[in-house]
């Protein structure tokens, strides 16, 4: 409830609505916990395929480790995240660019990928997720074998 009363005030200071074309907006990806009134906001991320891995970095900024939930169920990577909010309390900020909240952000992780190797790391509030292919969805090369002509020939 803290940082939902910290957005209010900073809209209201500059007369802010939730148009596209302002800098603080609450749009779709906040979310309202029903148990104790908190915002979870979708964390950006970037995703990128290499030639061994699958490699995520996710921002979590404001972040401790410790309060850093990551699992994996049924082909879904949850990651939770918990920020303590009393920094926040009595601030009236007058403009903002990012938002500050809880986390909550799932993955769709296909069987192409071993999810029993999964790494992750936390730096600097970026969260980076490591998952290796799987060694059959490696790239490797074919080798063509030479067959002597004579013999498909049948001369």
């Amino acid at each position: 409830m803290v940082i939902k009363n910290w957005i209010d005030k900073a809209k209201e200071s500059l007369n802010i609505n939730n148009s596209e074309n302002n800098k603080l907006t609450v749009s779709d990806d906040t979310k309202t916990s029903s148990s104790n009134d908190s915002l979870f906001f979708e964390p950006n991320a970037n995703i990128c395929t290499c030639e061994d891995d699958l490699l995520m970095e996710v921002d979590l900024p404001g972040i401790d480790k410790n309060e850093l939930k990551i699992n994996y169920e049924n082909e879904i990577l949850n990651i939770e995240a918990n920020i303590d909010l009393k920094e926040y309390e009595g601030l009236s900020p007058i403009y903002t660019e990012y938002r500050v909240g809880n986390y909550s952000r799932k993955f769709k992780i296909g069987n192409s990928y071993d999810t029993e190797k999964i790494a992750a790391a936390l730096n600097d509030g970026v969260l980076t997720i490591k998952i290796p292919k799987r060694e059959q969805m490696k790239a490797r090369l074919i080798e063509i074998k030479w067959v002597e002509i004579l013999n498909v020939i049948n001369l």
